[in-house]
């Protein structure tokens, strides 16, 4: 089997282990009784887990109406279960962890649930240099282009 056939098979079996493509992130839950949480950013959306008790939160990017970090401390705002606007605080460690929380939550939203986005990816292609040329004379040609992007 070549080596790009194994890869790709490697990663398909990798991409159903739980917790595959998700980015943790430690901080403090502020609001109410303060504990260390985690936060699972997921491609289905946010999960904040209290390491000192039972309290858990997940959060579906469907339901995030807005995001925003001031120095270490992030606010998510949401629709939750029973439709009543909600938020929650949290503040991390460093001004950088906050920004970093951020830019994975908008990253995985933009890229696995906006459909804009979607769409874009997908339409994407390579074109190889005879469909380079060939695309000087007519833009809309499908001669040597291969998408880069099955989804």
């Amino acid at each position: 089997m070549p080596a790009s056939v194994a890869e790709y098979w490697m990663l398909k079996e990798v991409s159903t282990f739980n917790g595959y493509g998700t980015e943790t992130f430690y901080a403090r839950w502020i609001g109410g009784p303060s504990s260390i949480c985690s936060v699972a950013v997921s491609p289905q959306g946010v999960t904040i887990c209290s390491l000192e008790n039972d309290r858990r939160l997940s959060i579906p990017f469907s339901s995030i109406e807005v995001a925003t970090n001031n120095n270490a401390r992030f606010l998510l705002k949401y629709i939750s279960d029973t439709g009543v606007a909600d938020s929650v605080a949290l503040k991390l460690e460093t001004y950088q962890a906050s920004v970093s929380l951020y830019r994975a939550i908008t990253e995985k939203h933009a890229f696995y649930s906006c459909e804009t986005v979607r769409s874009a990816v997908t339409s994407q292609f390579v074109r190889d240099l005879k469909g380079t040329i060939a695309s000087f004379f007519n833009e809309n040609t499908d001669l040597g282009t291969s998408r880069s992007y099955r989804g």
